[in-house]
């Protein structure tokens, strides 16, 4: 369930695989333990009918930092947006959190989610 206009941080508690133990299921946080490159991809299904003022934003947290990736207007039922982005991750103290947020003045609800990294290049 998401307030308006709250950053909140999508729970993601299953794991299809996880080579290299690198995401927590317990604090949905992606902390990778090899320095380099890495691509990252999130998506989120904005569940309930909304105006066409109100927003749905996803955005990524690095360490602390967050980066508003996408944002779509015009809500509709059901709607999907994703976001991809490269970062470089030190491999121990960086971490990377999912979060989405939406404008509309009542709770509304995400649907299916997904999130997935790769380490792209070794630093």
């Amino acid at each position: 369930s998401l307030a308006p206009s709250t950053d909140t941080k999508v729970v993601l508690t299953t794991e299809h695989f996880d080579t290299a133990n690198c995401y927590d299921t317990s604090t949905n946080r992606f902390t990778p333990n090899v320095a380099g490159y890495y691509f990252v991809s999130a998506e989120a299904q904005y569940v309930g009918s909304a105006s066409a003022n109100d927003l749905f934003i996803l955005k990524f947290n690095k360490s602390g930092n967050f980066q508003e990736l996408g944002v779509t207007r015009n809500l509709d039922q059901y709607m999907r947006d994703n976001i991809q982005y490269l970062y470089y991750m030190n491999g121990t103290t960086d971490y990377l959190e999912f979060y989405v947020q939406q404008t509309d003045s009542v709770y509304r609800n995400i649907g299916s989610t997904f999130f997935q990294a790769f380490l792209a290049r070794p630093a």
